[in-house]
């Protein structure tokens, strides 16, 4: 008998393949996926490299491109043939962008680039993500710039025809390294001198960010305007040292924004912000959000986490970091375990981050493990609304966070901490914890107590989970925030045009 001999693909000629299929049937997002899983598990794979870069090119993404060229370069300094390949992808005839990504040429009102160092997936990534998609739909060109990510976001984005320029690391939270966001003026200046942008929005996540680029667009003479996601007087001690840079950038911005009044009067406060300078504009969210639930998702998520059907479910959207509370739920959860609803209750923590570990070892050491889901980050956040009873968060600060709105949205009682822009979000809904910053225990013990009377009492979570979507529905529908957004924007650039 004859033994036939199998040839098996490797991992990263497997996901080749794959990206080959994608590319054939017109999946933009599914073949730039499998080309970057390819890199990711064998990055010296020249070929894969050289197939990627000219599919980017053929869909209109030069920048990126460039990118994947020049890390394959780096990898191959002496391959003269790589060279002449790259070189031939080049002189192909340009692409013709689809109109369904892009509008017509003749049609684009300006060049718009989203300058940002939130390049996650997390509440100010989400916002600036949607201005980017609602700028698009305003017949705008857009550019992305942030440090390098793949994930669903920029999948849509590119979908969109939206190009990304990718920046070095920030480092500005890690007193361990040099910020990018202080010192380095040749990143944005190169950036801005090749996009040529008619108008630069700064999506900051805190008040210093990209203070270096916001110089350099002074300088270049670029407007700008900046939208600042998050405020807490921590930072402006932390980085103290630079706020004497902060009032020529206000004055030369076009508009200040901020998400929240709250974090508008610590800007003017604590930020050397003028007092009269500044506008705030409530975050939105899609339409989808506001979808009644649907029972065959809940108990579909709910079979998939091993939740009983008739549990209790308390779900908190974030990342897995400090300032967003977990250590308190972990104290509430403690607490609860000697009341009469423990059996019934359930936790799902949907995010990532530098906690993971950390909270996993303590829920295991607990003996809690089988009542707190960790799901990671995840992309379906409606359907885990769905499937949830209460929304938990209980932050050190905020900006006005989306978690909070989109389970708004969806009619889910809330549970957060009076901190930054939270109580305007919540107005007179919901349940608000004292600031953890001031007495933790205090906190605590509220949410330890608020989890046990609704967890008893599905009335009233009823009851304050349609409070909470009828002000959602009243001051947080993305329509209206993108309507605020771009009337700013042309205001802006009809100013410049006379």
């Amino acid at each position: 008998m004859t033994e036939t001999v199998k040839f098996e693909k490797s991992p990263a000629e497997q996901q080749l393949y794959l990206a080959h299929v994608w590319r054939k049937r017109g999946k933009i997002d599914a073949a730039i996926a499998s080309y970057q899983k390819v890199i990711d598990l064998q990055p010296n794979y020249t070929e894969a490299h050289l197939q990627f870069g000219e599919f980017l090119l053929e869909t209109g993404r030069e920048t990126d491109a460039i990118a994947v060229y020049q890390r394959a370069m780096e990898l191959n300094p002496d391959e003269a043939t790589f060279y002449q390949q790259v070189l031939d992808n080049f002189l192909k005839p340009a692409p013709i962008i689809n109109e369904s990504s892009a509008p017509p040429i003749d049609n684009i009102k300006g060049h718009i680039l989203l300058y940002t160092d939130c390049p996650e997936i997390y509440g100010a990534a989400q916002l600036n993500h949607a201005l980017m998609c609602g700028l698009v739909g305003a017949a705008y060109k857009v550019t992305s710039v942030q440090a390098e990510a793949s994930h669903y976001l920029i999948s849509q984005r590119n979908q969109l025809g939206i190009q990304h320029i990718w920046l070095e690391p920030d480092n500005i939270y890690n007193p361990l390294k040099p910020a990018n966001a202080f010192t380095n003026t040749d990143e944005p200046k190169k950036i801005f001198t090749q996009a040529q942008p008619d108008l630069i929005i700064f999506g900051d996540g805190c008040p210093f960010s990209s203070l270096t680029a916001k110089e350099v667009a002074i300088e270049m003479g670029i407007p700008y305007i900046q939208l600042v996601h998050c405020v807490t007087s921590e930072w402006a001690k932390k980085f103290e040292d630079n706020l004497p840079r902060l009032p020529k950038i206000y004055q030369n911005a076009f508009s200040v924004i901020t998400v929240s009044q709250e974090n508008l009067n610590l800007l003017h406060q604590d930020f050397k912000l003028p007092e009269n300078i500044g506008v705030v504009i409530y975050n939105g969210k899609a339409a989808s959000y506001f979808n009644p639930q649907n029972i065959q998702i809940r108990d579909r998520i709910r079979q998939e986490l091993n939740i009983p059907l008739d549990g209790v479910v308390c779900l908190t959207t974030a990342r897995l970091d400090p300032v967003k509370g977990y250590q308190y739920q972990l104290s509430a959860i403690q607490q609860l375990q000697n009341s009469d609803i423990w059996s019934k209750l359930y936790f799902i923590w949907a995010g990532g981050g530098n906690l993971t570990l950390l909270l996993k070892n303590l829920s295991s050491e607990m003996g809690i493990s089988k009542q707190i889901k960790f799901v990671g980050e995840r992309s379906d956040i409606p359907n885990l609304l769905d499937a949830a009873d209460i929304f938990i968060l209980p932050s050190q600060y905020e900006g006005m966070p989306l978690a909070i709105m989109e389970a708004m949205a969806k009619g889910k009682p809330v549970i957060a901490s009076t901190v930054s822009g939270i109580p305007e979000e919540l107005g007179d809904t919901g349940k608000l914890l004292p600031d953890p910053k001031i007495d933790s225990g205090a906190t605590i013990q509220e949410l330890a107590n608020t989890i046990q009377e609704w967890a008893a009492n599905p009335e009233l979570r009823n009851t304050v989970g349609k409070a909470c979507k009828n002000r959602a529905e009243k001051l947080f529908k993305e329509e209206r925030m993108l309507e605020d957004y771009i009337e700013i924007i042309e205001q802006t650039l009809s100013n410049l045009s006379k």
